[in-house]
């Protein structure tokens, strides 16, 4: 079989590279070829099935609005510019794609894994195994290579691609699980299903890092939120530095000062009668939170001390003792490195020709359609590129 682009991945990044390079071309031979049984399987787990398409706050935000309003996808804007379609189904994001690519002539085969790849005179030579069995042979002109990250396994995200790059000279760094979960030495168990608003601080060794404000959900394992995904793509671990040397802050009260927080606790105790026998903390934080708070502070004790009590409010320390794997990181950390393609075409400047797509690359960005919108962005990127070289 030949083609004068093919496409590995039927992904976020695969399906726009394929619409894209099927209308920059016309009357040249586009194949996407994917491994899964469909297109876009991972699009569909997408924001709670609802696919945060891309955040309004992106850069070239427009542009992928118009590239989608273009397919026939409308699209509304929620809280912190997250950018949802109108019917709130990520099937929907799926299904324009899908056909947008067939109508700009691309052909899309499924059940066909990419194995190897290899440069040929006029291009490359790319080997898929089949899911019925046998082979499939691609002569192509140029390659893409979109085939996604190791994130979401059960979505086909197995790594292949870095694989395949690494084969034609390409290098990367240690690929990390990010947007995830933070496991803690601290036992949790007792606080799982328990939320609480909070501003969490990152430290390292005793250092704040960085911090955001949002909802912690305690779970058996440890923390996890949406603020706690986002603190998560700053645990990098080295020859110096362990898990162990991360802390988490919780700060549950941010808009309250310490002291005043002591004082609250200090009236309750003497004017609201049977109240420390319920507990300090009773009404002020989620009741397995309380409990957990007044058993650090010294509960049991025959007077608990307000003001350790209110320092626990702002400042809760977890101690990182873990990451939650690749079946819940959203995305991958680490990939082909940016020094090694063009940000203008996202070609390759090691093997010409050959491109890259969506989250194979060097790039994780926070929650929030960041990371969706870097797979359309350098999906339609690299499409128009190679389909016009």
């Amino acid at each position: 079989m030949r083609a004068d682009v093919l496409i590995i991945g039927a992904g976020a990044s695969g399906l726009a590279a394929a619409v894209a390079a099927g209308r920059a071309a016309s009357g040249k031979r586009i194949l996407l070829i994917e491994k899964n049984d469909g297109p876009g399987k991972k699009i569909y787990a997408t924001g709670n099935g609802r696919c945060n398409i891309l955040n309004s706050r992106c850069s070239r935000a427009g542009e992928i609005i118009e590239f989608f309003r273009g397919i026939g996808l409308e699209m509304r804007e929620e809280e912190e510019g997250r950018m949802y379609p109108m019917s709130q189904q990520s099937s929907d994001v799926v299904f324009v794609l899908e056909k947008a690519a067939e109508e700009a002539g691309a052909e899309i085969i499924c059940g066909a894994a990419a194995e190897k790849i290899e440069r040929a005179d006029e291009g490359f030579v790319v080997t898929a195994s089949k899911a019925k069995g046998g082979k499939l042979t691609v002569h192509a002109g140029k390659v893409i290579i979109a085939s996604g990250g190791k994130a979401g396994p059960m979505y086909g995200s197995t790594g292949d691609g870095y694989r395949l790059a690494k084969s034609l000279g390409h290098t990367y760094g240690k690929l990390v699980p990010a947007l995830t979960g933070i496991e803690t030495v601290e036992d949790t168990k007792e606080l799982k299903g328990t939320r609480a608003g909070a501003r969490v601080t990152l430290l390292r060794k005793g250092q704040a890092l960085c911090e955001e404000t949002g909802t912690v959900q305690f779970t058996d394992y440890g923390l996890s939120g949406i603020c706690i995904f986002n603190l998560s793509r700053y645990v990098v671990l080295g020859e110096e530095t362990a898990f162990e040397d991360y802390q988490l802050s919780l700060d549950l009260f941010p808009d309250t000062e310490e002291e005043e927080l002591a004082r609250l606790l200090r009236w309750r105790a003497e004017n609201v009668k049977g109240i420390e026998e319920a507990g300090l903390l009773t009404s002020l934080a989620p009741r397995a939170l309380a409990d957990h708070i007044e058993g650090a502070a010294g509960r049991g004790e025959k007077a608990m001390d307000a003001g350790r009590l209110a320092g626990l409010l702002k400042d809760l320390r977890f101690t990182a003792g873990g990451m939650r794997g690749w079946k819940m990181a959203q995305v991958t950390k680490g990939g082909i490195s940016a020094a090694e393609i063009d940000e203008e075409t996202m070609e390759s400047k090691l093997a010409p020709g050959l491109y890259f797509a969506g989250e194979i690359t060097d790039y994780d960005g926070p929650c929030g359609g960041y990371n969706l919108y870097n797979a359309w962005l350098t999906g339609i990127t690299a499409g128009e590129a190679a389909a016009k070289a």
